[in-house]
């Protein structure tokens, strides 16, 4: 993960900090959450890693799709 994409999605190292000290705080909320959505805290620790891997690479794609999301939604309605 390139650490300049901190500070652009979430304004500053100490508000990306916050975040991971507002998951540690609600833990148990988290993990079940996590069961929920991926039916284990294993597969929901893969599909993290996998994003922590690919932060970059996910955020660009983010910012395209933001870029281009009145014509997938104009396309999307034409459907």
């Amino acid at each position: 993960m390139r650490l300049n994409y901190i500070p652009e999605h979430w304004g500053s190292i100490e508000k990306f900090n916050q975040l991971i000290q507002k998951i540690k705080d609600d833990e148990s909320n988290v993990a079940k959450l996590a069961i929920k959505q991926f039916g284990s805290i294993e597969k929901h620790t893969e599909a993290m890693k996998y994003n922590l891997e690919h932060f970059s690479d996910l955020m660009e794609q983010s910012k395209v799709l933001a870029k281009n999301k009145d014509e997938i939604l104009q396309k999307n309605n034409d459907l």
